[in-house]
């Protein structure tokens, strides 16, 4: 996060504004990714709740507006909602797998290209891997096929990589072929408990050895670990690492307003019955934040400046806000022991 969005997203705290939402287009994807997190449905937001929340989200400040699923470019008004956004001056991004980015949707977007950012997820190393992940026929090819696309078009993006037991180590050999192709990666070692709950089958963890040898491929690991982006009543343990509920609210698919599309609950609100204003101000919020706090356990933990702790994702491996994910605490010990390595 730029100094000067974290600046902007401090003072919408300040003066009780929101810097940005994120919309969950439809629960549906035409994916069967066997990691995902997600529990998806059939369910496509309406154009009233869309637009409804959009002019509330102008009106309170909102400069950055996320589409998520499911996947998003499979909503039928996609395109609107895309241009509405970017017709209103916010900044546009999408996280895709790509099968929903023709090149006739590509061509319409390309006036506004530096105002969208696409986030790709690319599952798989190889055509067969790919397929057995996802269960999508061709899935592989047509993704990299999306990606080119893209990155021709002039759009701002990155491909993002998971780091799964059966691919981990293929992993660096995919990351060298896409930033030939001048693509920017990120590469992520955590995989996280399902938003029911259940854990991911034990087959896709990526193992110690893979992790560690994966993350010299994952970024600035000497800087990329999450601080505290806001606050609330200016507590420092009132958040961790995000602004989820503070300055940022997630409308699911049902017209549900959430801390951030991530959590499936609590609900704050609903988008046909609340305005954004009133759920600044609503009670729902005010509860989730008094609960939102990093527990002592982790804020006096050694390995407290390495860890990727999400407290949705706490939720849905302990059923607590305040838990304590164990995947979270495996990879915050494994980046810093090869923090300390690298060191020698």
């Amino acid at each position: 996060m730029s100094e000067l969005y974290s600046r902007y997203v401090q003072l919408c705290e300040e003066n009780g504004k929101v810097d940005a939402i994120s919309f969950e287009l439809t629960n549906f994807c035409n994916f069967s990714c066997k990691h995902c997190y997600r529990v998806h449905g059939n369910i496509f937001l309406e154009q009233e709740y869309f637009h409804k929340t959009l002019l509330e989200a102008e009106a309170l400040g909102a400069i950055m507006i996320n589409f998520n699923g499911g996947e998003p470019t499979l909503h039928p008004h996609f395109f609107d909602f895309a241009r509405h956004v970017l017709e209103h001056g916010m900044h546009l991004s999408v996280l895709t797998n790509g099968s929903g980015l023709t090149d006739p949707l590509l061509d319409a977007l390309s006036p506004w290209c530096k105002g969208v950012y696409f986030q790709f997820s690319l599952y798989g190393i190889s055509p067969q891997t790919c397929f057995d992940i996802t269960g999508e026929p061709d899935a592989f090819e047509k993704t990299i096929s999306r990606i080119l696309a893209v990155h021709r078009h002039g759009f701002d993006l990155r491909v993002t990589l998971l780091a799964l037991g059966e691919t981990a180590d293929g992993l660096p050999a995919l990351i060298s072929r896409l930033r030939d192709e001048g693509i920017n990666i990120g590469l992520i070692v955590q995989l996280n408990s399902l938003e029911n709950g259940q854990r991911p089958a034990p087959m896709l963890y990526a193992t110690d050895d893979q992790i560690l040898r994966l993350l010299p491929f994952s970024g600035n690991w000497e800087t990329d670990h999450l601080e505290p982006t806001a606050t609330w009543n200016g507590d420092p343990r009132r958040t961790i690492a995000c602004s989820a509920g503070i300055t940022s609210f997630g409308i699911r698919a049902d017209g549900r307003i959430v801390p951030c599309q991530v959590f499936t609950s609590p609900d704050l609100g609903h988008v046909s019955t609340d305005s954004l204003a009133s759920v600044l101000a609503g009670e729902a919020r005010r509860r989730f934040l008094e609960a939102n706090m990093i527990p002592d356990t982790c804020r006096n933990c050694d390995l407290w400046n390495f860890c990727m702790r999400c407290p949705a994702d706490a939720c849905f491996e302990t059923g607590s806000l305040t838990g304590i994910p164990a995947e979270s605490c495996r990879i915050a010990r494994l980046r810093a022991k090869f923090h300390i390595d690298s060191r020698k």
